[in-house]
């Protein structure tokens, strides 16, 4: 695989099998929409405590926004909100870093490749933003 190549094999895996996917449950919905390519997934959060309970989520795109709200998902489930918004900006980060965490140790490396693809990021980090977004204003509401 190359050092620009961005379809890594867990992107085409987490697309084709994802684990969060398409499991209906009552929750909170959110919407993550790109309108310039027309990704559009529904995020669905139950949070119990402060902690993330269950997340799925359903909806149609490309391969890297698919497989990316799914390994995020992965990383946010059983988490506090707090620890939650922490691993979401550390992907985030993840993105944009010169010398990634490995793989092996952190999947969500996989995605930095998408510096080499502009056009891709909004597709890598569309799930990410929106929960970002979600866990945000609602510890915003729950501390008011």
């Amino acid at each position: 695989m190359s050092e620009t190549e961005l379809y890594h094999p867990l992107i085409i895996r987490r697309n084709k099998e994802p684990l969060f996917y398409n499991q209906d449950h009552d929750g909170i919905q959110l919407l993550a929409y790109n309108p310039v390519c027309g990704d559009e997934y529904h995020i669905v959060v139950t949070i119990i405590d402060q902690q993330i309970d269950r997340i799925t989520f359903k909806g149609y795109g490309c391969a890297v926004s698919k497989s990316a709200i799914d390994l995020l998902l992965d990383q946010v489930q059983n988490r506090t909100i707090d620890d939650a918004k922490e691993a979401i900006e550390f992907y985030l980060r993840v993105i944009d870093m010169e010398e990634p965490p490995d793989e092996e140790k952190y999947p969500l490396a996989v995605f930095q490749k998408v510096k080499y693809h502009p056009a891709r990021k909004e597709c890598a980090i569309l799930g990410a933003n929106s929960l970002l977004s979600f866990l945000n204003e609602h510890q915003k509401h729950d501390n008011d």
